[in-house]
């Protein structure tokens, strides 16, 4: 038991330090994370982050599957949205271990879909990310 809840925090700690490897910002700030927000259920949890930058702001919503997860990236200020994207990162396993988080030995990204930022879509999922944060909080990158 304890041999699995420490490969399952090993995880989690490659995890978070590999969700900073796509910045091309290194000044960010951040302000407030959140974790298994209950109304954005997935399959091993979620975990939302705003933090400040030279651009604004930014929201990151990363969503754990079985086999990948869903980061999902949206920067902004006061003007609106500046860029947002959508990058699937796919976990490789041991042979044989599929879908066992406790065996994964890479994590690599399969793919990204840039969104537009004056889709109305990308513009309201924003905006119910946003929600999760007090205003306090969204107004320092601002």
């Amino acid at each position: 038991m304890k041999a699995r809840l420490f490969k399952h925090l090993i995880l989690l700690f490659f995890i978070i330090n590999f969700s900073t490897a796509h910045a091309t910002d290194n000044a960010e700030l951040v302000l407030q994370s959140l974790a298994n927000v209950e109304q954005y259920h997935s399959d091993e949890g979620n975990q939302f982050v705003l933090s400040k930058n030279k651009h604004g702001c930014k929201i990151e919503a990363r969503f754990y599957l079985s086999n990948h997860q869903i980061l999902t990236s949206y920067i902004f200020n006061q003007k609106g949205i500046v860029s947002a994207a959508e990058r699937t990162y796919q976990y490789k396993y041991e042979k044989g271990e599929e879908g066992s988080l406790a065996h994964i030995t890479d994590i690599y990204l399969s793919g990204t879909v840039y969104l537009d930022p004056a889709d109305p879509k990308t513009q309201q999922e924003l905006n119910d990310f946003k929600a999760l944060f007090p205003i306090t909080e969204i107004k320092k990158c601002l």
